[in-house]
């Protein structure tokens, strides 16, 4: 994303804009931004047979990942004010002490919202790379019926009908 295209999706959510920097230089401020990204990656992918979004790492993974593309640091910490907001203007607390029905009502509304406004590229962007970071965990391959990566092997078994998965 180029600095204009961001600096006039920001313009767009002015609102967020007057809620202060979007990075703070306070070690708590940037843990319950972290909080908060941990509560939205598990309301994106929750534990169910397999492990949630946190439970594998992503959190990180995902941070790792914003650290090489510009502006996207930015982007999870206005990203992150937006949902603790949104969690403080409904509810009176942060996003992360929501119930789950709670927080998934506050996440549909990131995903509604207009296309160029900063809640949205947020979702897309923060659901995009998370779910390609699942999908590739080696944790996750046995729950799709995969012991391992498909190359260099390939599917051998092509030509039978698929196994139903007992995991």
């Amino acid at each position: 994303m180029k600095r204009r295209q961001f600096l006039s999706l920001g313009l767009q959510s002015v609102p967020l804009l007057l809620m202060g920097p979007a990075l703070s230089a306070e070690p708590a401020r940037l843990s319950l931004q972290h909080a908060t990204l941990l509560a939205l990656i598990d309301t994106l992918i929750p534990a169910d047979e397999t492990s949630s979004a946190s439970q594998l790492g992503l959190d990180r993974q995902l941070i790792h990942h914003a650290q090489s593309i510009e502006n996207y640091m930015a982007l999870l910490a206005l990203g992150c004010q937006w949902l603790d907001a949104r969690a403080e203007a409904s509810h009176g607390i942060l996003f992360r002490e929501l119930t789950e029905p709670q927080r998934a009502a506050i996440v549909a509304l990131a995903e509604t919202s207009q296309p160029d406004s900063i809640p949205r590229q947020f979702f897309n962007h923060v659901r995009a790379d998370l779910f390609n970071f699942y999908y590739s965990h080696p944790d996750i391959l046995p729950s799709l019926g995969l012991q391992g990566a498909p190359q260099p092997f390939g599917y051998l078994d092509y030509v039978h009908a698929p196994k139903k998965n007992t995991v």
